[in-house]
């Protein structure tokens, strides 16, 4: 019998970098805590919430500091909650007008 090799299609737009930053996750009227980011790009992230569940469809806020050396930059984002399994929690970014962009 051939060996089949699984082939993954990557659907994502932006690429992915790991990452092992605190993210604090605010769902409104709802939840509010702090978790981890294991992976991040331009276009969403991945959290390990532990054993919260938020379902998919949800609107979600998250807040982060990044750092390149010595710079530290505080991110707030809106996102859509696209996949919710028991690793984790991926959400994909709302995209920002321009004035919200400051």
């Amino acid at each position: 019998m051939p060996h089949l090799s699984r082939t993954i299609i990557e659907r994502r737009r932006d690429p992915r970098r790991s990452t092992a930053e605190n993210v604090y996750i605010y769902w409104p009227r709802r939840l509010s805590c702090r978790c981890q980011m294991t992976s991040l790009s331009a276009s969403g992230a991945f959290l390990d919430i532990g054993a919260l569940h938020i379902p998919v469809g949800a609107s979600v806020e998250l807040a982060f500091v990044l750092g390149r050396g010595t710079l530290l930059k505080m991110h707030r984002r809106t996102g859509i909650v696209v996949r919710s399994a028991e690793e984790g929690l991926g959400v994909m970014f709302l995209r920002r007008r321009r004035a919200q962009r400051r």
